[in-house]
Formats: C-alpha cells, sequence, structure tokens
C-alpha cells in the first residue's frame, strides 16, 4: 500500500479560517446538521469546542496532539452544556502509521488523561 508523504502528512494546515467556519458551522446547525471538525492541535481544538466560539461543532476527528488531555474537559470535550462536542480519537491510526514517529506515544498519553479527566 502506498504511503502519504510522511511531511505532508504530519503538517497541519488550516482549512478555513476563522471567517469561512462561522458562517458554515452556523448554517448547518440553523438546517439541523452535525458538523465534525478533523484537528490535531490544541488551538485549533479550543476554537472548535469552546462554548463561547462562534463556529462550535459536535465532534472533533482525531485531537491526538492537543498535548496536556486534562485541558480536554475545560475546553469542550465532554463538558455538560447544552451542545457538547465529542472526541473522536481514531487511535487505529495513530497507531498504524505512527509507530516509529512518535505520533503513537503522543496519541496513547492523550487518550490515557482524558480517560482519567
Amino acid at each position: 500500500m502506498a504511503q502519504v508523504s510522511p511531511q505532508t502528512a504530519a503538517q497541519s494546515i488550516p482549512t478555513f479560517n476563522d471567517e469561512e467556519l462561522t458562517p458554515i458551522v452556523q448554517t448547518a446547525h440553523k438546517l439541523g446538521v452535525k458538523v465534525a471538525a478533523h484537528t490535531d492541535g490544541f488551538s485549533t481544538w479550543e476554537g472548535l469546542t469552546s462554548p463561547e466560539s462562534a463556529y462550535r461543532v459536535d465532534s472533533v476527528e482525531h485531537g491526538y496532539n492537543v498535548g496536556d488531555a486534562s485541558r480536554l474537559s475545560r475546553n469542550g470535550c465532554g463538558e455538560r452544556d447544552e451542545q457538547p462536542t465529542f472526541w473522536i480519537p481514531t487511535l487505529s491510526v495513530c497507531y498504524t502509521l505512527g509507530r516509529d514517529t512518535g505520533l503513537w506515544q503522543r496519541a496513547a498519553s492523550t487518550f490515557k488523561h482524558a480517560i482519567n479527566a
């Protein structure tokens, strides 16, 4: 199986800016459609899950580079508010593709901290 370039796959490249995300997410929610987003870093995670965010999403895919996972429960994931954000960590991808790069170790550590948060 051919692999994606590790340099490209390891980059976090924003697809949309705040001005684009806001109407996309607000329109979807107005129509009753759930919104999922892909992220790996905490700064992106924070904007996508904060209750104050104009473009808060319903689920976050990946999120393996959020660092200290204790921040997850304080910033959207698992909060007991009117619109909780769910985290889909996709650990199998990290394990399969990232055992030699440190990705798996970061993902496993984040996941373990989140379970204990």
